[in-house]
């Protein structure tokens, strides 16, 4: 057993801040990846926690799910693309995070469960 759960973000906006935070706390936790369109949430991140300064950062979630070995992946973008991301986030066969709002239809709801 890995002596640490490896953990991709995708979003690093406030939300991902205060997980951040409560994972600080988790020594068998690691952040390994962001997946974070906007510069200004990463610095904003990176202000906060000037460890993250050496984690890498994509553009593009796919990405890290194809480049960076994570065990795990949190979802803290708008709910509006929840559904995507996270059937992406399964189907590389990742445990998945992701807070309410789940998906904006029952259908999507379902799928992912």
């Amino acid at each position: 057993m890995a002596d640490q759960v490896r953990i991709g973000f995708i979003g690093a906006g406030g939300i991902a801040r205060h997980h951040m935070r409560n994972l600080a706390g988790i020594p068998e936790a690691k952040v390994v990846a962001f997946a974070e369109p906007s510069q200004a949430s990463i610095d904003r991140m990176v202000e906060a926690y000037p460890d993250a300064a050496h984690i890498p950062v994509f553009g593009d979630y796919r990405d890290m799910l194809k480049e960076v070995e994570l065990d795990a992946v949190e979802i803290h973008s708008p709910h509006t693309l929840h559904y995507a991301q996270g059937m992406d986030v399964l189907r590389a066969g990742k445990h998945l995070l992701m807070e309410k709002p789940l998906v904006c239809t029952t259908p999507h709801a379902y799928d992912l469960i």
